[in-house]
């Protein structure tokens, strides 16, 4: 028994629509970079601390200036986090919105979310990503 022409040109029409249901994988990591700062030291030398965390709910971190991160949801390419205060969102050229403070935080894959303590003395930078 041989198969029709129809039945092998369809093959590779049905190998090409399995292929584009593939989707990146779930969440693997939460990831948290953490960089004190300050505004009256000139030769304050920082230094960055990471922090990885399980993609689950309930998991956290306290990542310095008195700033604990808790991951509140996780999707199949992001992850929601709760910080225990408000912080503020980075503007383009680096500084703060001290006036759109937040204490939710959603990453989506690919993408880094920067916030900071709502200070303008000294305080904590943070980098959040998801992998």
């Amino acid at each position: 028994m041989r198969p029709s022409i129809a039945a092998l040109l369809s093959l590779p029409v049905a190998l090409l629509a399995l292929a584009g249901c593939a989707s990146e994988p779930d969440v693997s990591e939460v990831r948290i970079v953490s960089t004190p700062w300050n505004g009256w030291d000139p030769d304050h030398d920082p230094t960055a601390t990471t922090w990885t965390l399980l993609p689950a709910e309930g998991e956290e971190a306290d990542v310095g200036c008195g700033v604990t991160l808790t991951v509140v949801d996780v999707g199949g390419d992001h992850a929601v986090l709760r910080s225990s205060e408000d912080l503020a969102p980075t503007n383009d050229t680096g500084g703060i919105r001290l006036r759109d403070t937040q204490d939710e935080w959603e990453v989506e894959r690919g993408e880094v979310v920067e916030a900071a303590t709502a200070t303008t003395d000294g305080g904590c930078r943070f980098e959040l990503s998801v992998g």
